[in-house]
Formats: C-alpha cells, structure tokens, sequence
C-alpha cells in the first residue's frame, strides 16, 4: 500500500471530527447551578482543588447522591488532565473536614460528603 493512501486511512474523518467537536461543545454547556456552566468554572476558578469540589457537587446533586466517583468525566470537567496534579488535588481533599476520600484499589477514588449531624 503506497505511504498515501495509508497516511489518507489513519486521519480522522471530518464526520469523526465533526461529531468529536459536537460532543465537547454539548459537554461544555453543561451546568452547575444558576445556570454556572462548566465551562466558565474552568475559566474564572483558579485552584484545582475547588474546580474538582464544585464539579463533583454538581454531580452529587443532579444525582441526589451524597458521594461522587471521581471518574474521569469529573476530572476532566474540572480541567484536570494529568495524574500528578490529580494526586494533589486529593492530597488536599484528603485534609478538607467537609469531605472524606474513600481511596479503591484498581478504581477511582470516591468523595462523600460528610454529614456533620452524625459527629
């Protein structure tokens, strides 16, 4: 097979790139509450550490959950991309009083929050 139609083969499709670009735009409008999207949390919240609260307590109430698996979508709607900063952004977790990590091995971490009429 000459060099290019293999080089014609491996690009993307302008429907893949096209539906790839959908997706992300849909994913940005997603919101918090008020309506705060995702997107401007990203732009205007400078720590990480809070992105990743605000984003997993969007995900705890549109759930109606207290606990959020801090799965890759969490991650990535907080604009965290690679894994040092992730192990820093639960090492400050792990100190916040509000929310307790529960660390799986071989899965994502989860966050709960902690219901202070208990203690």
């Amino acid at each position: 097979m000459p060099l290019d139609d293999y080089h014609i083969l491996s690009t993307p499709t302008s429907t893949t790139i096209k539906r790839y670009k959908k997706t992300r735009q849909k994913q940005r409008k997603l919101f918090l509450k008020g309506p705060i999207e995702f997107a401007w949390i990203q732009d205007n919240i400078p720590d990480p550490t809070s992105r990743v609260l605000l984003v997993a307590r969007a995900f705890m109430d549109m759930n109606g959950e207290n606990q959020c698996v801090l799965k890759a979508q969490i991650w990535g709607h907080a604009g965290i991309a690679n894994p040092d900063q992730r192990r820093r952004v639960l090492a400050k977790l792990r100190k916040c009083t509000d929310y307790e990590v529960i660390d799986r091995s071989g899965r994502p971490s989860v966050l709960k929050k902690v219901d202070r009429r208990d203690l």
